[in-house]
């Protein structure tokens, strides 16, 4: 049997190997790019509705970014100096809070009938004294932060010039990838951004409710810290089931250095933010955005986290319900009447 190379097909591989690596070279700016996709597929809706208003394209694109600056710089002016004095204190008062809930487990009879304590002590030491000895490195941080700004500065030029550009996007894509039915294809970007644009807006709203909530039962209840363990609580909401539950864990730490009454109020009061957050705010906020299992999602973010750190968590379940929404519409039976964004 004999195998004949095309001159075409060998021309279109070596292309192929090409793009892949450059793409392995520039993997930084292609999640900068893929970031201000998701913004794009998030606010086209909003500027499509200014437009319907007829307000020009790029006008409501800069009303847009111009609310969402003025909006993250009152967050930060409100939230970040008091977040900033907290956190470090939290940091300062870590082994001490630590060190009288050993205690307490030590006089407990618990502790004296069980080998478990040793280890249990031993952890919680481990990691209070590396919380505690965490070296604040000014020009690190600062330029951790030029960059993220940067970053971020690039992310909203993308995303603009891409709203303004959606259709030519479009077919940009369309011309790329190698798939004989453009049609098909056309259909599939289309449900791939309702869908991931319904789940960014849902993630974003979500996390501002859970974090406004958790800050309000926090201060009602007199608790301490209250804005760094609410940024925590609103900030894991990324990471289902399992994002709540380490929410809680700093929240009854310090309340166990406080009270018996304290630790119960907490654990009730987060209890009820999940319970109201898992009936009422997630199916009315989520309800049209991609549904994942929370198993498929928590195995998502530890492998994205492997393979690219901070960003790759942050965008594990995006890539999963892209390539979720690939599997659904291209096992899709045209011979059937089936809508994949409302299955």
């Amino acid at each position: 049997m004999t195998i004949q190379l095309r001159p075409k097909a060998i021309l279109q591989t070596l292309i192929w190997i090409a793009i892949i690596a450059v793409a392995f070279v520039i993997y930084d700016l292609l999640i900068l790019l893929f970031v201000a996709y998701i913004l794009m597929v998030a606010l086209y809706p909003i500027v499509h509705r200014f437009e319907a208003w007829h307000i020009p394209r790029w006008l409501g694109v800069l009303c847009i970014f111009a609310f969402g600056a003025l909006f993250l710089i009152a967050i930060v002016i409100i939230t970040v100096p008091p977040l900033i004095t907290q956190s470090q204190s939290l940091l300062i008062v870590i082994p001490g809070l630590v060190d009288q809930i050993i205690q307490q487990l030590a006089e407990s009879s618990f502790a004296s009938q069980s080998q478990l304590y040793d280890a249990l002590a031993e952890a919680v030491r481990l990691l209070s004294t590396q919380v505690s000895s965490i070296s604040l490195n000014v020009f690190q941080i600062g330029f951790d932060i030029v960059r993220l700004f940067i970053d971020l500065l690039l992310v909203c030029v993308f995303s603009f010039y891409m709203i303004l550009e959606r259709d030519k996007v479009h077919r940009a894509i369309l011309s790329i990838l190698p798939v004989g039915d453009k049609e098909r294809l056309a259909r599939f970007i289309r449900i791939v951004d309702e869908r991931l644009g319904s789940w960014v807006r849902g993630q974003l709203i979500l996390m501002l409710v859970i974090g406004s909530v958790t800050l309000i039962g926090l201060i009602v209840v007199g608790m301490p810290y209250a804005i760094p363990l609410a940024t925590i609580a609103g900030m894991l909401e990324l990471i289902p089931i399992v994002g709540p539950l380490i929410a809680v864990i700093p929240a009854v730490l310090i309340a166990m250095s406080i009270s018996p009454v304290m630790v119960v109020t907490i654990l009730v009061m987060y209890i009820l933010i999940q319970q109201l957050e898992n009936n009422i705010i997630v199916p009315r906020i989520m309800n049209s955005a991609v549904g994942l299992d929370p198993l498929l999602v928590m195995i998502t973010i530890l492998i994205g986290a492997r393979l690219a750190y901070v960003w790759g968590a942050l965008l594990a379940v995006p890539v999963t319900a892209i390539i979720l929404i690939i599997y659904k519409e291209w096992s899709y039976d045209p011979s059937r009447s089936y809508d994949p964004i409302h299955e």
